[in-house]
């Protein structure tokens, strides 16, 4: 009897363990980055070509210098949230941009940021939750995001048609507004994944090994008790049936960290009007550093096609 007490213990401890670790890993914000390694000790992280690398540090160096103003919210639970606003010369819409997973708006966006405002977008680009300038403890897969976002579309004060654009996470949590706001005029979601559970099922079995049952299930229990979400909240297909909102994918043919089964779910599932835009060669948010004539040329007949409607909404 203490044999199997003491066996039933020690798996309940080990898989209680396995759950701090896992929720450490995914979401909590001070989780330590792991770069794994391929046979003879080299990263496995891709490496950029010369000339992509250079659209991001011209980018960069486009976003440092343009003048920009401050904005802060508060969450819905009491996090005070930050972004940074730019205005171009003769706004057309204004583009809520949201990064991706442990990321920041400079990293993400740094490569489209010339052509959008070229193209007459005055955007707002927001620090996600636990990233950034911004508070939070736990990053929640779009659960929590989701509804920062409709937040920080109660600021922007315009008879302009207002689009959400998000990469990966921020793709994710875009999506999930879909049914909830008739504000905006469409969506654009770059290598977003389908949900929290779809995702940490696929990257547990690639970079662990470990089965989705019943870690996902531990740590499901670890997000509802610490971060108070669960991760079901994190799933993108009612948001997408119910829709009417005009949606925009792309992904990356080559995309392992979100393969680009997750966009092609996403789009069968939409209800509203909808296009995916699948980019060869084109790794993780590397669409437009792949083919940015085929990527640019997609986004701004979107623009074209549903500006009108979004006006005055």
């Amino acid at each position: 009897m203490k044999g199997k007490l003491f066996l039933l213990s020690a798996v309940a401890g080990s898989l209680l363990y396995s759950g701090d670790r896992l929720y450490r890993f995914a979401a909590a914000r001070d989780m330590k980055k792991i770069t794994r390694k391929k046979k003879g000790g080299q990263s496995s992280r891709r490496e950029l070509p010369e000339e992509w690398r250079q659209m991001r540090e011209d980018g960069k160096e486009v976003m440092r210098s343009l003048p920009h103003e401050a904005r802060c919210i508060i969450s819905d639970d009491g996090l005070r949230l930050y972004g940074e606003y730019y205005r171009c010369a003769e706004p057309k819409r204004v583009v809520l941009c949201a990064h991706g997973y442990r990321g920041t708006a400079e990293g993400d966006f740094c490569d489209k940021i010339r052509f959008l405002r070229d193209a007459g977008c005055d955007l707002l680009l927001i620090h996600q939750r636990a990233c950034g300038e911004s508070e939070g403890d736990a990053i929640t897969f779009g659960a929590r995001e989701s509804q920062d976002i409709l937040k920080w579309l109660d600021t922007i004060e315009t008879d302009l048609p207002v689009y959400l654009y998000g990469i990966s996470l921020g793709a994710t949590s875009v999506l999930l507004c879909a049914d909830r706001t008739e504000r905006i005029a469409g969506i654009i979601a770059d290598c977003g994944f389908s949900s929290m559970h779809a995702i940490l099922a696929y990257l547990g079995k690639r970079w662990m090994r470990l089965p989705a049952f019943p870690f996902l299930n531990i740590l499901d229990g670890f997000c509802r008790v610490r971060a108070h979400f669960a991760m079901r909240e994190a799933d993108t297909a009612d948001a997408l049936r119910n829709t009417r909102i005009p949606v925009l994918f792309f992904h990356g043919t080559e995309d392992a960290f979100v393969p680009p089964e997750n966009s092609r779910r996403s789009y069968e599932l939409c209800g509203s009007a909808k296009k995916l835009v699948l980019t060869e060669k084109a790794g993780h948010n590397g669409s437009h550093l792949a083919d940015p004539d085929k990527y640019e040329k997609e986004v701004l007949d979107f623009f074209a096609e549903y500006d009108s409607e979004g006006r005055n909404v």
